[in-house]
């Protein structure tokens, strides 16, 4: 096991594979002709009162072309999962403007199972997030979804959370976003906002 500031790693395994040409010519990019393979996983993660029963990683890269096959996580019947692709520009500087994509899913039926037993801490509740992303030239889209159920966190309860963020081309919107405390306590409302100069809101 490993143990950091907080964090505790428990079965660790790794595997990285690497091809390079080395006829590349001396001012190529460092990634030119540079083929990677990295898989492997934890058993058990645990950051201070939380606890992941496993996370698994498959990274690819070939040249310039990152792509994340998974980044997945588990506990009991909850999961997480992330999958992606990024395009690395030779000159580095430009690494905002380069194409990505983004696919994001976490079903949490099962919050409370995240807390480790003997610390005490209250968390429960249902959350799921779904949702779309990406980026070409320095334009953003994306459409993300979070339906949340009978959620508790340290004794404030939310009965129900709703929302939705939608990107297109670079305006977001936020709409609905409707969270229920109980009869008496909510909060609703929408909001805009651009993701490039002047920045509107």
């Amino acid at each position: 096991g490993l143990a950091f500031s907080n964090i505790e790693l428990t079965g660790t395994h790794f595997s990285l594979k690497l091809e390079k040409d080395l006829g590349t010519k001396p001012d190529a990019p460092i990634f030119e002709s540079l083929v990677t393979q990295l898989d492997g996983g934890i058993k058990t993660v645990r950051f201070q009162n939380y606890v992941i029963d496993s996370l698994n990683l498959a990274l690819a890269t070939q040249g310039p072309d990152i792509s994340l096959k998974g980044l997945t996580l588990a506990k009991a019947a909850n999961t997480a999962s992330l999958q992606g692709s990024y395009q690395v520009p030779a000159d580095l500087k430009s690494w905002d403007g380069q194409p990505l994509d983004l696919d994001l899913a976490i079903d949490a039926p099962e919050l409370s199972a995240f807390v480790a037993p003997e610390s005490g801490t209250n968390l429960s509740g249902t959350l799921r997030i779904s949702g779309k992303a990406s980026a070409r030239n320095r334009v953003y889209n994306g459409d993300f979804g979070i339906t949340g159920r009978n959620i508790e966190v340290q004794g404030l309860p939310v009965r129900a959370n709703d929302a939705r963020l939608e990107v297109v081309e670079n305006r977001a919107r936020l709409s609905p976003l409707d969270v229920v405390f109980d009869d008496k306590n909510a909060i609703r409302g929408s909001a805009t906002m651009q993701l490039a100069e002047p920045f509107d809101y």
